[in-house]
């Protein structure tokens, strides 16, 4: 068994977890930031922003490849700075 690390499944599973848990705790960090802000700057959402999906097609090398973006819905919010942030809902 000959098998370098970066061939084995178990290590490209751990790799994975990590990755996970890290993009998890990055945005729950960002989100009690955000909290924080809006309670101190006293927010109020002003507006909303629908978001939308779109599919299409583009052309590789072996014939057509179907493409999907989505963007999340949004919405705006007035803080005493006088500026507005827009954050998904």
């Amino acid at each position: 068994m000959n098998e370098s690390i970066f061939e084995s499944e178990f290590f490209w599973t751990i790799l994975l977890i990590i990755v996970l848990v890290f993009f998890f705790f990055h945005d729950r960090n960002e989100n009690k930031k955000w909290d924080k802000f809006k309670k101190e700057h006293k927010c109020k959402i002003v507006s909303y922003i629908d978001g939308d999906t779109n599919v299409g097609v583009g052309i590789g090398s072996k014939g057509p490849i179907p493409t999907l973006s989505e963007t999340p819905d949004k919405a705006g919010w007035l803080c005493d700075d006088g500026m507005t942030y827009f954050k998904d809902k």
